[in-house]
């Protein structure tokens, strides 16, 4: 899948949408072959005697052949393409599809107008509108917002952005400009949503999950980042604040350009900042510990084998948002409130989804540093 949706260049939050039905229908399949260890998500069918590793196949497999077709793959057949075609056809008309008019801003003082180098208009603008997974309502989980136009707050968040993300910044270090290339998950990669599921894809075999366990923590995971898109998309378009590049050349720096590529939707929030504390604070909360050390090899063309290396989930999260201050796209508060809104998204998909059988609800504890 991680590689379907590189190929098909994907924006973010279809991305997460695609790596969701994929783990949620590969979950319901093993927990339908293991005897219902977890309150399903949609399937509540039994298969005793199953081989689960059979059925997470066929469902997979039915998932990418539904949603990408055209490459020679066995047919699957069974229980789990069952559940997979069920759980499709239930995303069917979930929203992603809608068809609206091209979103092109306005010209009115701090509001997002297309970006070179593409100018092209917003991407995805319904997805405020696409069905969560989990959540119930977008309002509690909406940032505050970006501080007033001309604010003390407003002005440092916008001279740091101008500071240390320009192309040619003398501020900006070594090791910052390679972060910003590191998470960039632009154009050609499986952005955010991939870069976290491939974290917990590492983490999960470096802990040695069995096959359950391994589907409930990617379905979980994959959740989390599906809401995360629509609460992030959301506070978009509701906001609607320009990019860093048309501020700061209104502000009559002409020829200021960010080191990374603008990207075709409003600013606030940092996606980045949303994806990545929803993925690690879900993580955190599945492993009972902040910290746990991992390495993960960067999906960016310009740093191709790259490893980095993190000794807990917040330290990657920290690094993630920040990359896009250095990278020029975000000022420092889109960063801050996307973390905070990423944490309450992946709360509550661990507090309310996939619980287990019989046991007491989970409470929504991370230990941090």
């Amino acid at each position: 899948m991680l590689a379907a949706v590189r190929a098909a260049n994907l924006a973010p939050p279809a991305v997460s949408r695609e790596l969701a039905i994929l783990n949620v229908a590969m979950f319901e399949a093993v927990n339908a072959a293991t005897g219902l260890q977890y309150t399903p998500y949609r399937a509540t069918a039994l298969a005793p005697g199953a081989d689960p590793r059979a059925v997470a196949d066929a469902a997979g497999r039915t998932v990418l052949n539904a949603l990408h077709p055209g490459k020679p793959m066995i047919e699957p057949s069974g229980l789990g393409r069952r559940i997979a075609l069920d759980l499709l056809a239930e995303r069917q008309d979930d929203g992603a599809a809608l068809v609206v008019p091209p979103y092109l801003g306005g010209d009115a003082p701090n509001k997002w107008r297309p970006t070179p180098p593409a100018t092209a208009p917003g991407v995805l603008s319904q997805w405020p509108g696409v069905a969560p997974w989990v959540i119930t309502a977008l309002l509690p989980y909406r940032p505050p917002g970006p501080p007033a136009p001309g604010s003390v707050a407003w002005l440092e968040s916008l001279q740091t952005t101008e500071s240390l993300g320009s192309a040619d910044s003398k501020q900006r270090t070594a090791d910052q400009t390679e972060a910003a290339l590191f998470w960039a998950d632009g154009d050609g990669t499986a952005g955010p949503p991939g870069h976290w599921i491939s974290i917990a894809v590492e983490v999960a075999r470096a802990n040695n999950l069995d096959l359950l366990a391994s589907s409930r923590l990617l379905a979980l995971i994959s959740m989390a980042e599906a809401d995360a898109a629509i609460v992030a998309w959301d506070a978009k378009y509701h906001y609607a604040l320009w990019r860093p590049v048309t501020a700061i050349r209104a502000q009559g720096n002409r020829i200021w350009t960010p080191l990374l590529k603008n990207p075709s939707f409003p600013e606030y929030v940092s996606g980045h900042s949303l994806f990545s504390a929803a993925g690690a604070e879900l993580l955190c909360l599945y492993f009972g510990t902040d910290k746990l050390a991992f390495s993960i090899t960067s999906d960016a063309r310009e740093l191709p084998g790259t490893v980095h290396q993190y000794e807990s989930f917040s330290e990657a999260v920290t690094e993630a948002g920040a990359s896009r201050i250095w990278g020029g796209l975000h000022y420092p508060f889109s960063d801050r409130d996307g973390q905070v809104a990423g944490r309450a998204v992946a709360d509550s998909v661990f507090t309310h989804a996939l619980l287990p059988i019989g046991q007491p609800p989970p409470v929504a504890a991370c230990r941090r540093p």
